[in-house]
C-alpha cells in the first residue's frame, strides 16, 4: 500500500467520524449562518518515516513502550536515547526488512543498512517528551 492511499484513506476516515466527534463535543443542533459545523477549523496531518510508537511516544509518561531492544545476537540492551535526525538514513530495502524482521522474532534492526552509527545503534534509538516539539500543551480548539 503506497503513502498516498494510506493518506487518502485517513482523510477520508475523519471526514466520515467528524460528524459524530462534533455531536460528542457538544456541536449537535448549532445551525445557522456563520455558526460553525464543528469546533475543529484545522487539522493537521504529520508522517515521519522510519518511526514507530516507541521511538516517538514509548518514554512518555502512562506509555507503556519498549524501553530495551533485542540485537540479532540475542543481546536486550537499554534504547539508548536518539536524536530527530540521524547522520545517514537507515536501509530501506526488501533485504533490510527481511534482515530486521528476521521471521517474525523483529530482532535483525542491528542488520539493516546504516543501523549503527558513530558507535550508536541508530536503528534502536528513542525520543524523550523533550524531544518532540509541542508535546505537553493543551490543544487549542476555537468556535
Amino acid at each position: 500500500m503506497s503513502r498516498r492511499t494510506v493518506v487518502i484513506a485517513f482523510v477520508a476516515t475523519v471526514s466520515l467520524a467528524l460528524p459524530a466527534l462534533t455531536a460528542a463535543m457538544g456541536g449537535a443542533g448549532r445551525t445557522g449562518p456563520g455558526t460553525p459545523v464543528s469546533p475543529i477549523q484545522h487539522f493537521v496531518l504529520i508522517m515521519k518515516e522510519n518511526r514507530s510508537f516507541d521511538h516517538l511516544f514509548g518514554t512518555f509518561p502512562g506509555a507503556t513502550g519498549a524501553t530495551t531492544g533485542v540485537r540479532s545476537d540475542g543481546t536486550v540492551f537499554p534504547l539508548p536515547h536518539g536524536t530527530d535526525a540521524m547522520q545517514a538514513d537507515l536501509g530501506h530495502s526488501a533485504g533490510d526488512f527481511y534482515l530486521a524482521y528476521d521471521n517474525g522474532h523483529n530482532d535483525g534492526f542491528d542488520l539493516e543498512k546504516n543501523a549503527v552509527q558513530n558507535g550508536v545503534y541508530a536503528s534502536y534509538e528513542q525520543l524523550y517528551q523533550q524531544d518532540i516539539p509541542n508535546t505537553g500543551r493543551t490543544p487549542r480548539i476555537s468556535a
